[in-house]
């Protein structure tokens, strides 16, 4: 997996952001965020990884109905940008590239943007000790739930 910086991709606070809420539980998306770790590392600095949960914004000509369409799951999370701004978290916008990604998925990249979990974790390797993994997994699952928090009540698609 491949992440990269969209430089001068700004939101609104009033923009529209998007989660799919099919992995909803915090324990799975710090499970993800911690197995991608790798990928995000010198994203921001040199030599330092970054936690993040993956987001797509209603933005540049592309409609709330379009993301959601796009979605694999039924349900999906609603929140603003400047709603998540204020509660700390900074969202960056990142295109990633992956192997097997779907294709309705890959369309929407121009507004992918990417969740910056507080964790304090100075690394950028995951840490092999068991331990070690489990309270990092708990320490970037808290910091999930805190931005989850911000989409809910869960949303189901529109039929069709």
């Amino acid at each position: 997996m491949t992440i990269n910086l969209r430089p001068g991709d700004e939101l609104t606070d009033d923009a529209v952001v998007l989660i799919h809420m099919g992995a909803g539980d915090p324990a799975n998306i710090a499970r993800g965020a911690v197995t991608n770790l790798s990928a995000y590392v010198g994203l921001r600095e040199p030599g330092a990884g970054e936690f993040t949960i993956s987001v797509f914004a209603a933005t540049a000509g592309v409609s709330e109905s379009e993301i959601t369409g796009a979605f694999g799951h039924s349900q999906f999370g609603r929140a603003t940008y400047g709603a998540l701004r204020r509660a700390g978290f900074e969202l960056l916008p990142t295109t990633i590239a992956v192997t097997g990604m779907m294709p309705a998925i890959e369309a929407l990249q121009r507004v992918h943007f990417d969740i910056i979990l507080d964790v304090d974790f100075a690394g950028a390797a995951v840490p092999e000790d068991e331990a070690e993994l489990a309270e990092l997994e708990t320490a970037v699952a808290s910091a999930a739930a805190a931005a989850l928090e911000l989409f809910l009540p869960r949303q189901r698609k529109a039929p069709g």
